[in-house]
Order: structure tokens, then sequence, then C-alpha cells
């Protein structure tokens, strides 16, 4: 896992600042805003949570923790990647940035995430996209960890109780330190996310808690499997002399 400073410092070169932005642009479309809920983001969220004011951030103790915001109050809290100071059911927005490709118990991660939301609540999940040029260079924290593709994610999310929703991808243009290429940036995100949408180096996954409840049926017949004792009645004279096979079906209707 990238320590905290260097997830830092490159959020505040050139090419941090153009990514950053980029990514907002692109967490806008999916929630434009969030007024009167709680919001949290895990990893190195910082970035997007600076979008909804009063978020909060968790920071894993393996990658470290800086004060944020800084010359504010501090909402920034190190913990223990699989056990989060949350109550159950407490977040209703939470973002999972630089945090699911270096975990080493990705299901593990997920539930947690997935304890901590409400029964509404909505995750996002941001991970470097395996088809990218961007998971192939180390100029970025998109170049560290496990990369994955789009189907990777979603059956993840599944298998941890999370439901896909929607997704999108950003960082379409190749990861470069020139100033004067990172001023075209934008444009050129805006140009090939009509032509390569599958090829950007971030991928945006939003998914929302599944949580299963009892259902019943009236009138439905339910099969058990196992053996079932039964109360066998006192067979007249008449019904004594029935055939094997009618006996059978006999017990099968007062089964039945």
């Amino acid at each position: 896992m990238l320590d905290i400073a260097d997830l830092y410092h490159f959020y505040t070169t050139p090419l941090g600042r153009s990514v950053a932005a980029l990514l907002q642009q692109r967490v806008r479309a999916v929630w434009p805003e969030l007024p009167n809920q709680r919001v949290c983001g895990f990893g190195y969220a910082v970035p997007l949570l600076d979008l909804y004011p009063g978020s909060a951030a968790l920071m894993p103790a393996a990658q470290g923790v800086m004060a944020w915001p800084r010359g504010n109050a501090p909402r920034a809290l190190l913990v223990d990647e699989y056990r989060w100071p949350l109550a159950d059911s407490s977040i209703d927005a939470l973002i999972l940035m630089h945090a699911l490709e270096h975990a080493e118990q990705t299901r593990r991660l997920l539930r947690e995430a997935w304890r901590v939301l409400r029964g509404d609540g909505r995750l996002l999940v941001i991970v470097p996209n395996r088809l990218s040029i961007w998971a192939r260079r180390e100029v970025s924290p998109f170049g560290y960890g496990k990369p994955y593709t789009l189907m990777q994610v979603k059956t993840l999310l599944q298998q941890s109780m999370l439901t896909p929703l929607q997704h999108r991808t950003a960082l379409l243009w190749p990861p470069c330190r020139q100033e004067t290429l990172l001023k075209a940036a934008p444009y050129a995100d805006a140009f090939l996310g009509g032509i390569a949408s599958g090829l950007g180096g971030a991928l945006i996954v939003e998914a929302g808690k599944q949580v299963y409840a009892p259902t019943f049926h009236s009138g439905t017949a339910v099969r058990i499997k196992g053996t079932v004792p039964v109360m066998k009645p006192a067979l007249s004279p008449d019904a004594q002399r029935l055939k094997p096979l009618e006996c059978l079906s006999g017990i099968a209707k007062l089964v039945c």
C-alpha cells in the first residue's frame, strides 16, 4: 500500500491536480449533491471528499494518516483496515478510493463497508482499470496495487451483498507530466469518452446494499427434505384388505 506522504505529494503535483479534477467531474455526475447525508471515505478519498462538506476520512493503518482538512477541525481518523469505529448502518454514502486494489482481503473489506452502510446507502468504488495504460505506469497511484476489469469489480461487489447500479470511467488520456498537455486533458477526456470509454484509467462503480428478509407466500406448498413421522390411523377391517399400492396412495393423501 502506498504511504500517505506519497499520496498527498502526488495530488499536489500538476498531474495529481488534473487527476483530481477529472475524478471530481465524474463523481459529480453520479452524486451531484448529498445534502443532510453522512458521507465517509476509506483509503485516500480526500480529493473527492472535498466535494461534500462535513464528510469524514478513514485512513488505513498501513497507509498512515494526515491532518484533514487543514486549518479546520480534523475529520480524518487512522483505523484498522477491516474494523472501522463506526456503528452498524450509520453511513449514507461511502467512497472507497486507493483502497480496494491494496487490500489483502477484499471481500472482508467490502463486508465492513456493507456493515456501516444504511439500508438505502450507496457505495462508490474507484479502482485502477486493468485495460488502461494507467495501470501499467507508476507515474500515479493508479499504477500500484491490483487493477480490475469492470466485470471483476461487479462480481466482487455481488459476492459481498452489494448490487452494482451504474459505472463510469475517467482518465481516458495517457498519463503525462507535461503541463502544456495537461491543460488539454479535460477536452481529451470528454472526446475519448464517446469512443473509448472502456479504456479509462479509473473505474468508478456505484453499488447499493442488499438487505435480505424472509418472504412468506400464503397457499404455497413447501417441500421439506428428510423423514417426517406420520401417525398411522387405526384401519378398519376393510382398509386392512387394501392392496399395498392403495395403502401408499391413501397415506400420501393424508400427508398432502
